[in-house]
């Protein structure tokens, strides 16, 4: 897995000379986009062993880098996302606050989630945001 993504892929670029081309798409597809370097795992499996393989504060730091970005471009987005992507937005924000431990912004984001689930009389989708929002008011406590 490392091969495939640097051994920190904030920080490094790939080196091809690592592991082969094709070890690397078995693991991740490296996407070069004007915002940076990101990588799509080819399974869950996959993302799940290089994310529990990172140390504990570099996963807190990415889920704080990652909630500013998404918090910007939901911001830059302003009215032009339909009600479904807004909800989706706030629900990876939810989780992103919520990986970095920032329980009481991961909180706000999953019951604002869940009201506009609710408004959109998607009933299950919204129960289920407010069931994620109460262990971490809980937590907070």
């Amino acid at each position: 897995v490392e091969c495939a993504i640097g051994a920190n892929a904030r920080h490094r670029r790939h080196d091809s000379r690592s592991c082969s081309d094709k070890a690397k798409a078995k693991v991740a597809h490296i996407v070069e986009s004007d915002d940076g370097v990101s990588f799509e795992f080819v399974s869950e499996l996959v993302r799940s062993g290089v994310y529990e393989s990172l140390p504990y504060s570099q996963r807190v730091r990415l889920h704080v880098d990652i909630a500013g970005y998404l918090e910007r471009q939901l911001c830059d987005a302003g009215t032009s996302l339909s009600l479904y992507e807004e909800c989706s937005s706030l629900v990876r924000l939810m989780q992103h606050w919520k990986g970095s431990r920032q329980l009481t912004r991961a909180q706000a984001y999953a019951q604002r989630a869940a009201r506009l689930a609710a408004q959109l009389h998607e009933i299950k989708w919204a129960m289920k945001l407010f069931e994620q929002a109460l262990p971490l008011f809980e937590e907070r406590s």
